[in-house]
């Protein structure tokens, strides 16, 4: 995720520590639910499906 956000951004995550902590937390729940992410498919699925 960090490295994605400095690719996007040009930022690190650690140039602001509430980004970082943030991120950190993100990232806690993740790996203590996985079960309640969805793929990128599913996500842009749903996106298009609400499209008129």
């Amino acid at each position: 995720m960090a490295e994605l956000w400095d690719d996007v951004t040009g930022h690190t995550a650690s140039d602001d520590p509430a980004l970082a902590a943030f991120v950190e937390g993100r990232w806690q729940d993740y790996q203590l639910h996985p079960e309640q992410v969805s793929p990128w498919s599913e996500v842009k699925a749903r996106i298009l499906g609400q499209r008129p």
